[in-house]
């Protein structure tokens, strides 16, 4: 949640122009009161998920409050992007679907690959070594965090809003995939090397590098549709 939060207020930092007081509304008021109500009901039904969500509210009805309407429009994006800190509800559902979908898919990749696998529920098995998938290396971690970058990188780019909607919306399925090809990766390191290598340090030290191949992929599909970051823009307009 730290993280969430420094990251919040840079955003919030460089946007603090755009906050200039203005004469508080009721809506304002009805802000906070709803991010109380979700707070006491997240409280006394202990859903940490609302908890959380009522959080985001308070805070932009403070934001409302002490500096207007226009300040919640400069300071959406923000305070939108706090919503990456909340728990997701139903989260062993969705990681048990994801769980599926990575071990479909890695079965299907390692066939097209001729290794002679055999899978039973979430176990894959090459020989004499079996691999687990287990809920945590479903995809849904590199998902969130790939997601919340996009975010992040969408927001900087200057370009039509639907290019930056398409961009996120792709960060769902280059995130699954490059936890995919990682566990595949895993399996042949097993399979052409040494599995307690691919188990061990492989295991534990080949996220970051597939992470890091999807956002270059986020970021070269941005190129291909046009999208350049504002900075960039900035700095090469021609000065007067």
């Amino acid at each position: 949640m730290a993280s969430w939060s420094r990251r919040f207020l840079w955003s919030a930092w460089a946007r603090r122009e755009s906050l200039k007081r203005e004469k508080p509304s009721k809506g304002a008021f009805l802000a906070l009161a709803v991010g109380a109500g979700m707070f006491i009901t997240a409280f006394a039904w202990d859903v940490s998920s609302l908890s959380a969500v009522s959080l985001v509210m308070v805070l932009a009805g403070l934001i409302w409050v002490f500096y207007g309407f226009k300040a919640i429009r400069a300071m959406a994006f923000p305070i939108g992007f706090l919503l990456f800190m909340i728990p997701f509800p139903y989260y062993n559902d969705i990681a048990f679907r994801l769980q599926n979908v990575s071990v479909h898919s890695c079965t299907w990749l390692l066939h097209a690959l001729g290794l002679p696998i055999t899978t039973a529920g979430s176990e894959i098995t090459l020989g004499d070594a079996t691999f687990s998938i287990g809920l945590t290396c479903g995809g849904l971690n590199i998902l969130v965090a790939l997601a919340a970058l996009t975010a992040v990188f969408a927001y900087l780019l200057d370009g039509p809003a639907y290019k930056r909607v398409i961009l996120l919306a792709l960060s769902v399925p280059l995130a699954l995939l490059a936890n995919a090809l990682r566990i595949v990766s895993i399996v042949l390191v097993a399979h052409y090397y040494d599995v307690g290598f691919a188990t061990g340090f492989y295991h534990d030290n080949s996220s970051l590098p597939f992470f890091i191949l999807a956002s270059l992929c986020l970021i070269l599909i941005a190129r291909i549709a046009g999208c350049r970051l504002r900075i960039r823009q900035q700095r090469d307009r021609p000065r007067k």
